[in-house]
């Protein structure tokens, strides 16, 4: 539908097509050129309602952060120039850039979660035309929490939203981001219906990430009452009571709400000033906490043998030729994989068909091969003369050890790992076979809780 009375070339308000000015100084850059600004990033929801909201400019750009959603896209149906430029934690640092690329001598400008009212759209169309002021500070409606309710602690406010150049310059400091330049100051009555609509904060969840986000940036403007903080109990007690004051009583819950957020922002601004002043961050005593955890980690690893290593792999204990590590030694276990029975005087007997140990293994000096010698004792079963192990490393090597029942003490069985091999794996993993595992009956209805039968006392590692 279209309004009556109006020419099917012009908007609402007169302008030619597509929203710009048709008047006798559009055509010249500068003098009598409107211009206009928005700063995006992530608002593919809100960005049309803002950008038809300022269309009625002569020259739109938007300077969109890198947005990852349908942000620019949008923008690119409406804006006359769209820009991508580095996210940043807020637009104050980029307004500056928007502002330089603009050419008209009238600005207006916007934030990607606001949009101009029709009465201010009009008025702002007026001016920019035949300026009356070199700063417009607009009333500003905020919606916190879905809704705007002129009960709230945020009613009323202003905020600069249109300028002559000239009249002022933009700063990157959050909260602080304009200094005027003019006395010539225009500030349209609160009930005229000349204002903006901030629609940022739909829920607590968008307040307090943007809350966190803009507390954290160093250059923000802080209240004298946070800087001067010493008590942080008391000044949470005294701002909440400050907000609570401009509550009716027995008003509405929702008017309590916006208050809550709005003091817990003041606090947690507050904080953050305080833990600046601190002469140790937390960041710091958490990294004195780690280090002194390492060190009971390393005792730890002394002590017991339980490996607390990345991956335990570093922890493993290293072998060099001539070198043995008995497996009744507590750091021992920082070999163990699985399949590996508790520690008993003598070494460790294995607890299934499969049992996997990892060593750091070095080569001899020259270079070449090394022998792992493992040196164990079989349990056999009553009535059992032999028993079979197979031996193999990482790289596929084998090799099958052989037992007899009547063989005496530890044997000694040896699988040999190459030089290749131990150039390619700082680790080398040893694996146990046993295929004729089962658990001993007699034995263990006797007591005996033994669940395999080999016995390892002993691994060196020998000059192949």
């Amino acid at each position: 539908m279209r309004a009556a009375g109006i020419d099917p070339g012009q908007d609402s308000l007169g302008n030619g097509p597509a929203g710009r000015h048709a008047g006798p100084d559009s055509g010249f850059p500068g003098i009598g050129m409107i211009s206009g600004f928005v700063i995006s990033h992530n608002r593919e929801r809100l960005i049309e309602t803002c950008l038809r909201s300022i269309r009625f400019v002569d020259e739109l750009i938007v300077l969109d952060m890198s947005s990852t959603d349908g942000t620019a896209e949008i923008a690119r149906r409406y804006a006359d120039r769209v820009v991508t430029v580095p996210l940043a934690t807020h637009p104050e640092g980029v307004r500056t850039q928007a502002a330089a690329a603009c050419r008209g001598d009238f600005v207006v400008f916007l934030d990607d979660d606001e949009c101009l009212s029709p009465e201010a759209i009009a008025f702002l169309a007026r001016e920019g035309r035949d300026p009356s002021a070199d700063v417009y500070r607009l009333p500003c409606r905020h919606h916190i929490l879905g809704r705007h309710d002129e009960r709230a602690y945020y009613w009323p406010q202003r905020h600069v939203r249109a300028f002559r150049r000239g009249g002022l310059e933009f700063a990157p400091t959050v909260h602080a981001g304009l200094r005027l330049l003019s006395d010539r100051v225009c500030d349209p009555a609160f009930e005229s219906r000349i204002c903006f609509h901030n629609i940022s904060h739909a829920d607590t969840g968008q307040w307090v990430e943007k809350m966190n986000r803009y507390t954290s940036v160093p250059d923000r403007n802080s209240s004298r009452h946070a800087v001067a903080m010493k008590s942080p109990l008391r000044f949470a007690k005294s701002h909440i009571a400050a907000y609570a004051r401009g509550v009716p009583e027995g008003g509405d819950p929702y008017l309590e709400a916006v208050a809550v957020l709005r003091a817990v922002y003041d606090i947690v601004d507050a904080l953050k000033l305080w833990e600046a002043r601190q002469e140790e961050s937390g960041a710091e005593r958490f990294a004195g906490f780690c280090a002194a955890m390492g060190e009971r980690y390393d005792a730890l690893e002394v002590g017991s043998g339980l490996a607390t290593g990345p991956d335990g792999r570093e922890a493993r204990p290293r072998l060099r030729p001539g070198e043995s590590i008995a497996l009744s030694a507590p750091h021992a276990a920082l070999a163990l994989v699985e399949g590996w029975g508790r520690r008993e005087g003598w070494g460790r007997w294995t607890l299934g068909p499969r049992a996997d140990l990892d060593l750091r293994l070095a080569g001899p000096d020259g270079g070449g091969a090394v022998d792992l010698v493992v040196s164990a004792r079989p349990y056999f079963a009553p009535g059992e003369a032999e028993a079979r192990v197979t031996a193999r490393l990482g790289d596929g090597t084998r090799a099958e050890w052989h037992y007899r029942a009547d063989e005496a003490g530890p044997a000694a069985r040896r699988i040999r790992v190459s030089a290749a091999c131990l150039a390619a794996e700082p680790v080398v993993r040893l694996v146990l076979e046993v295929p004729g595992y089962r658990r001993p009956g007699p034995a263990a209805e006797a007591g005996d809780r033994r669940r395999f039968g080999l016995g390892v006392g002993r691994i060196a590692a020998e000059p192949a």
